[in-house]
């Protein structure tokens, strides 16, 4: 385990390991009932951020020029809490061994708060649970972000991946975030009497 010395340290060192793409190490300030999954969730979105960035450059090769809005899904490297590529440290909060950091993703509003715990002199970062089905969802849109790829590599009209992208990638992400706002429905739902 890695010592650190604030909650505030923690999130600092989560975000800096990420940038590295040090697995291993962010597990390490990451409480044990969710590091498998937290791990699954940043190898998946990683793997469509790359997905993506390799797209643009084959996509901007190719076409030569802007590209459309759409293609771009790169903010998605500012919506991942204290592993944004972009975070900035706003407050932090220490009750005992519980801990609440306060911080900005990017530009982005409203701020995130982060839960640390307090676990053999280190604080671990307590990660919102990641179902499995968003990181298997993920892994399918980093997979659809290749063969649009591919499409561009075979010489595929402009139309032809662009309607690619419109039709399989947008709908994928939608797919992801309406699953998701589902379940946080289902869970915000008062139960029966």
């Amino acid at each position: 385990m890695l010592p650190t010395q604030t909650p505030s340290d923690a999130a600092d060192l989560l975000q800096s390991l990420h940038q590295e793409r040090s697995y291993s190490r962010i597990a390490n300030l990451v409480v044990a009932d969710r590091r498998d999954a937290t791990i699954a969730a940043l190898l998946a979105i990683d793997g469509v951020l790359d997905a993506n960035e390799v797209l643009h450059m084959a996509a901007e090769k190719r076409f030569h020029g802007a590209l459309p809005g759409h293609w771009n899904l790169s903010v998605l490297e500012n919506n991942l809490g204290p592993f944004s590529a972009d975070v900035r440290i706003i407050s932090e909060r220490i009750d005992n061994d519980e801990a609440m950091v306060t911080l900005q993703e990017g530009d982005n509003l409203p701020l995130y708060r982060a839960r640390f715990v307090l676990v053999a002199g280190a604080w671990l970062y307590e990660s919102e649970p990641t179902p499995a089905w968003r990181v298997r969802e993920l892994n399918r849109l980093a997979r659809m972000l290749h063969d649009v790829r591919q499409m561009i590599a075979g010489d595929a009209p402009y139309r032809s991946v662009n309607d690619a992208f419109f039709y399989r990638v947008l709908p994928q992400i939608a797919r992801i975030d309406h699953a998701a706002d589902t379940v946080v429905a289902a869970v915000d739902e008062p139960g029966e009497p």
